[in-house]
């Protein structure tokens, strides 16, 4: 039998709290957290002694997590960590205070518990909250400031959990089911699309007061995977709510995501994470392109890859969904070019109208290029060279009357058929002076 979920999203009572270092552990590591998405996970009412059991715990809820569409997809994206908060008392407060059940369901209890986490918070049995909101804004500044999305895990086997901005849940045999929809919450700000009362009624990407199928905030998905517009009741101001599906994780425990929420989710990982990690050569100042030059792309890869990647160059379409471009020089106009590459996510998971432009990640490079010629003349006394380095090119030929002098000057003529050093010419003995005819002699 489906069940229904009554947990909720609060913002969170501050208690005072003071800087303290833990153990840190990373149960997911892809990258640079600078350019990943960092979840940290907390426990509570874990004694110094059950640090073994939150780390097995929270290493469990990981490993579900990123099997559940489309976290799965998205796992590149993303690090996880724990921090080791030792409790005083093992388990979660129970004031036996609730006035939607009939108190005590299981034994009234005050475990000094580090992050105050409670049952009966608002007088709802099932909502479990950490009431000691500064004492966790401390340990997460002083443990682990470059934080996304934080998820708190409870050593309670009692049924509970919820969202706001730090994730919460027990961990009762339905812990993994609670754990990804209250991330549904906090980290992509989804509703409930059972009805969590009146005061939870608000315009968000799977709930709204627009009726008309053409106009509803999902109407690129009307109709297709049962996605349609549903009352959330037939009375009151329930009769005034819709949201886009019967059958969603934001409304009964172990089921899937809605195509709804799958693209709120979608969405929310692109806003915290680029796909494009990474780069060369650097772009901060003017490529000269005296030769074929590399350029190469570092990428989060979705699995499947559903990344495209174009490059142009000067607004002329290149290749696709290569991470590298090999640039000859003879693509090249005189003078300024511009290089892009773009990278757009197509997957299927969103059909966001925004998400062509809104996440769409450009690299550009200004390369400056001189075209080689194909004959070089050097005159005398206008092209004579009196110091410095100096190297001249020609596909062909270079001819040359001119004269190299002073000290350690250092020259190069290349040509790819033939140097001629005609009467007039002349190279001091203090001079390096190298004739070169060569393949590709401008590169």
């Amino acid at each position: 039998m489906k069940r229904y979920i009554l947990l909720f999203g609060w913002l969170l009572g501050a208690s005072l709290s003071f800087a303290q270092t833990f153990p840190t552990e990373s149960l997911l590591n892809n990258g640079d957290r600078s350019k990943l998405i960092n979840i940290v996970v907390l426990g509570d009412g874990y004694t110094a002694a059950q640090q073994d059991q939150f780390k097995t715990d929270a290493q469990n809820i990981t490993n579900y997590l990123f099997s559940v569409t489309p976290f799965k997809e998205y796992k590149n994206y993303f690090n996880v960590d724990i921090v080791k908060v030792p409790s005083n008392q093992s388990g979660a407060k129970h004031p036996a205070t609730a006035t939607d059940v009939n108190e005590p369901v299981i034994p009234a209890s005050n475990p000094d518990n580090y992050f105050g986490s409670t049952f009966d918070y608002a007088n709802i049995h099932r909502l479990l909250v950490p009431t000691k909101n500064a004492t966790v804004a401390s340990v997460l500044a002083s443990n682990f400031p470059d934080y996304d999305q934080v998820l708190i895990i409870v050593n309670s086997t009692e049924y509970g959990g919820s969202g706001g901005a730090y994730a919460t849940t027990s961990i009762n045999a339905s812990a993994f089911e609670i754990a990804v929809h209250e991330l549904g919450h906090s980290f992509s700000a989804l509703s409930d699309e059972y009805w969590a009362g009146d005061v939870y009624a608000r315009e968000s990407a799977n709930m709204t007061q627009q009726a008309n199928p053409s106009l509803v905030k999902w109407k690129n998905w009307y109709g297709l995977n049962s996605v349609g517009v549903f009352q959330h009741g037939t009375s009151g101001n329930q009769a005034l709510w819709y949201r886009p599906h019967q059958n969603c994780k934001m409304r009964f425990l172990g089921v899937n995501f809605c195509s709804v929420c799958r693209e709120s989710i979608v969405e929310q990982i692109h806003n915290l994470a680029s796909p494009i990690t990474g780069f060369s050569p650097a772009n901060s100042a003017t490529l000269t392109a005296n030769s074929n030059l590399n350029f190469a792309l570092s990428t989060l890869k979705p699995v499947p890859n559903t990344l495209e990647i174009t490059w142009t160059l000067n607004g002329n379409s290149l290749v696709t969904n290569n991470d590298t471009y090999l640039l000859n020089t003879s693509s090249l106009v005189s003078g300024s070019n511009t290089l892009v590459a773009k990278v757009i996510d197509k997957t299927t998971l969103s059909k966001s109208d925004t998400h062509p432009t809104t996440h769409q990640y450009l690299v550009s490079w200004n390369i400056q290029y001189t075209p080689c010629p194909d004959a070089i003349v050097m005159a005398s006394p206008i092209d004579n060279i009196p110091a410095g380095t100096t190297t001249k090119k020609a596909n062909k030929t270079v001819k040359a009357t001119n004269k190299i002098s002073g000290n350690a000057t250092n020259v190069i003529y290349r040509a790819g058929q033939a140097i001629t050093l005609e009467p007039g010419f002349s190279a001091e003995n203090t001079t390096i002076f190298t004739a070169e005819v060569k393949v590709n002699p401008c590169n």
